[in-house]
């Protein structure tokens, strides 16, 4: 397939394995990296219900970490203590297209050999020390979502160096199947979780244009932040950690003012705004675990702002209006 060997080149990695959709690429991941009953998987309090969820979907268990709230991603200080003797690999996710501090979890690790896997379902085209999101591990699941900056109007991708696990995610997508024909061979369950050559001839066509997108974001980026400046708003960012691609762009309100308040407000003048992913430890569906403050703080507090290319000045002008007379409402 064309978009998998466009998409390998513009990674850097040697495989990727086109799949229905980012959960898929999640899911058919961790199978092939191992997991399996009685392993667990480290994953991030705050993220989308899917990065836990599939890791119970392969049968494993997802142990919640805290993250820090500045970056929404994974706390890099908190990994080494929950890795247990049934630990089999740790997912960080590079949440709203900002890198996770990779070097740090990798070596929160040590050399216990574990996965090391990425979920970069929102991260196409972000890079960490100059290298590209979906090359640092063994493995990084991609979602092509519509909401994504790259999109197939549903789809997802696992890249890899891995040459094993290329071939298992392969075999998994396509009913355990190899062959054509009177030469078809079943070599073990699999799932029906290909990816359509329509959807990917979407893909294709946009692969050209994802730098172009990325920067645009950024300057949008740049200009939601000055008009930002008057507000008792945090920016979720990585500073000088490294560049975000603006997925989402997303704000941390002040304490005490309510998302769905101000969701409520915004829509009232015409602006769509959402509360952005989910503090998984309140979810009740991963057992019990510890409460996360880092995570309880964006759960309760981020707020995600439109964010897309054809925003104009003036419309972010107007998104910020709207924000501060719903904080001031709210207060």
């Amino acid at each position: 397939m064309d978009f998998e060997k466009r998409l390998a080149a513009f990674l850097g990695v040697e495989h990727v394995v086109a799949v229905a959709n980012g959960t898929a690429a999640l899911h058919l991941m961790l199978l092939a990296a191992g997991v399996g009953a009685a392993s667990e998987v480290v994953v991030p309090s705050y993220t989308f219900a899917a990065t836990a969820s599939a890791v119970l979907l392969a049968g494993g268990r997802a142990v919640l970490s805290d993250v820090r709230p500045e970056t929404a991603n994974l706390d890099p200080s908190l990994v080494t203590d929950l890795l247990t003797p049934a630990s089999m690999a740790v997912m960080p996710v590079h949440q709203f297209g900002l890198s996770c501090e990779w070097d740090d979890i990798a070596g929160s690790c040590g050399n216990r050999g574990l996965a090391l896997l990425e979920d970069a379902a929102c991260a196409l085209g972000a890079r960490y020390r100059g290298r590209r999101c979906g090359s640092l591990g063994l493995a990084a699941a991609f979602s092509f979502h519509p909401r994504k900056i790259l999109t197939t109007g549903e789809g997802g991708a696992i890249a890899t160096g891995d040459s094993r696990l290329a071939d298992e995610v392969r075999l998994l997508r396509n009913h355990g199947m190899v062959g054509t024909g009177l030469a078809r061979r079943f070599l073990r369950v699999g799932y029906n979780l290909r990816m359509s050559d329509l959807n990917a001839a979407v893909g294709l066509a946009q692969l050209e244009f994802v730098d172009d997108v990325i920067g645009r974001r950024q300057e949008l980026a740049k200009i939601y932040r000055r008009h930002l400046s008057g507000l008792a708003v945090d920016v979720v960012d990585g500073g000088d950690h490294t560049p975000h691609t603006f997925q989402t762009f997303a704000v941390i309100l002040p304490q005490g003012v309510r998302p769905a308040a101000v969701v409520e407000a915004l829509a009232s003048d015409g602006i769509e705004a959402a509360q952005g992913a989910q503090d998984l430890s309140q979810l009740g569906l991963y057992g019990r675990q510890a409460s996360m403050p880092g995570a309880q703080v964006l759960g309760n507090r981020l707020l995600a702002l439109p964010m897309h290319t054809s925003l104009t000045d003036g419309d972010l002008a107007q998104v910020v209006e709207s924000l501060g007379r719903a904080i001031a409402v709210d207060r």
